[in-house]
């Protein structure tokens, strides 16, 4: 049976569209991917993890430091990230990363909302170990796919993350950094948040989470990359309410403990500060500082810093 002429063009056109996005999102995922963040000095020091780094350590107070700490980020993410800063900055001689005792925890939901920010720092080894040690969902396997055969699927991502970052903001903050931010309320008297927060760092639903032997691997490997390299790693533990440290599963406080422990033969150093005493009125949250012990908490992380411990 013969398309009629009005079918045969509007399938010509439609491939058109889709050839067109495709080269688009060739093009795009090239800029996007070489896009490179506008530090005014070279840095010696990077601050990296997740929001108890971005929240509690004032790169203000670390000479030559720039913190790209991000809210929810897992080690699996900031190992590329770590990658990423040491490519572009030969000058990192410090990294301080943030180890909290969630951190090694298997967290299935993270595939819903992160990879925007880091897709363009990630490689094609990241999404065939996740599948492999964590297991994936259908998200983590199409983003795979997107940028395995460049789909021309997310083309208006892709422009937004182009215009945006390179063109309007020219690279001073790329969607895969972070920055350090401060504080000056204090919630901790809000039980509510305590719960709902301890729940989701401790439980899947209703289940305990498990320890992913996919980020104990990136653990290690954030050590072995800096070793290789001649670079400091502090591992730091920071401070959190007692409350909060009192609800910590025992069996993950010794397994994390130990495993930081061990990686000091590496040459590393780990700095536990989880059971600082810190004051209430210092505490933004059970488990982030507000202004007043950040600034507190950043001088002592600081000192060790210079000490070489």
């Amino acid at each position: 049976m013969r398309l009629s002429k009005g079918w045969a063009l509007h399938i010509g056109i439609l491939l058109l569209i889709i050839g067109a996005a495709l080269v688009m999102k060739i093009k795009l995922r090239e800029l996007n991917c070489g896009l490179e963040p506008s530090l005014e000095d070279n840095p010696r020091v990077l601050l990296l993890g997740d929001s108890h780094v971005g929240w509690n350590i004032d790169p203000a107070f670390i000479e030559h430091s720039i913190n790209i700490g991000q809210d929810s980020e897992s080690i699996n993410f900031s190992y590329y990230k770590l990658l990423r800063m040491l490519e572009l900055y030969p000058s990192i001689k410090t990294v301080i990363y943030g180890l909290g005792y969630h951190q090694l925890y298997d967290f299935e939901g993270e595939a819903v909302y992160m990879l925007n920010r880091y897709d363009t720092i990630l490689d094609d080894a990241f999404y065939r170990e996740k599948l492999e040690m964590e297991g994936s969902n259908f998200h983590f396997a199409m983003r795979r796919a997107v940028n395995k055969y460049n789909l021309p699927v997310g083309v208006s991502n892709d422009i937004a993350v182009y215009l945006i970052h390179g063109i309007i903001f020219k690279g001073e903050r790329l969607p895969w950094m972070g920055m350090f931010k401060s504080y000056y309320e204090n919630i901790i008297d809000r039980d509510y948040y305590f719960k709902k927060t301890h729940h989701i760092h401790y439980f899947e639903g209703s289940r305990p989470r498990q320890i992913s032997e996919l980020r104990v691997k990136m653990l290690k490997r954030i050590a072995e990359t800096c070793q290789s390299r001649g670079i400091k790693l502090l591992l730091v533990n920071t401070p959190v309410h007692q409350s909060y440290y009192d609800k910590i599963p025992p069996g993950t406080i010794s397994f994390v403990d130990s495993l930081a422990t061990s990686l000091e033969a590496t040459g590393i150093s780990y700095l536990n500060y989880s059971r600082m005493a810190v004051a209430d009125g210092l505490f933004y949250d059970y488990h982030h500082l507000n202004k007043q012990g950040s600034d507190i908490f950043s001088e002592i992380v600081a000192q060790a810093s210079a000490n070489g411990n």
